[in-house]
């Protein structure tokens, strides 16, 4: 090697160092700031005996709530009657003369027994209800809204999302659906749906 090329070498090797040594002391200097978000019901406690004003991080204390069995069994019914009007009120609203009306043999398992009799005859009255060129109708669930709800019944308000083809021409609309629930053993099931 030449000592040119040494020089270029061993130079560029101090360069680098120096170049590392300066990024590491910049990255290293730069500490995120404490975040304080507001809490509800939080309480905000001096650390260390740091009090505002001396530069010293304030950390949010939230006051640990005890959560009740009935509380959570409330909640997991809540849940679950929601669950099963959302999952009737899309596959009832969503059909088509191309899957003959299939959705309405999907939900018999969410439903009670007279129910289940009515969907067995509803496709026939609603072929005569629907507008010629009917293709298909799908459903959206956006909200539902427990109206009221005992230990072995409830109703809830659905709203819904539609888009309707007729003769390759979409339409969108939005509807409610009324839905009354009734707990079956375990089960809550569809005894009632009505649109608005």
């Amino acid at each position: 090697m030449t000592l040119r090329t040494k020089i270029f070498f061993y130079g560029g090797i101090i360069i680098l160092f120096i170049v590392g040594l300066i990024l590491a002391l910049i990255f290293r200097s730069k500490t995120p700031a404490p975040v304080n978000t507001p809490v509800n019901n939080a309480v905000n406690a001096p650390v260390n005996g740091a009090l505002p004003g001396n530069n010293q991080p304030i950390t949010t204390v939230v006051p640990e709530k005890k959560v009740t069995p009935e509380e959570v069994k409330v909640a997991n019914t809540e849940l679950t009657i929601k669950n099963v009007s959302k999952n009737f009120a899309e596959r009832f609203g969503s059909y088509s003369l191309e899957a003959n009306f299939s959705n309405f043999t999907e939900v018999m398992d969410l439903v009670t027994p007279t129910v289940a009799a009515w969907l067995k005859t509803y496709p026939t009255d609603l072929l005569k209800k629907l507008p010629e060129g009917f293709e298909g109708v799908s459903t959206m669930v956006l909200s539902q809204q427990i109206e009221s709800s005992t230990v072995s019944q409830a109703n809830l308000l659905v709203s819904t999302q539609r888009e309707e083809t007729v003769k390759g021409q979409t339409r969108l609309y939005y509807q409610d659906m009324k839905v009354n629930l009734v707990l079956k053993g375990d089960k809550w099931l569809v005894d009632g749906a009505y649109w608005q």
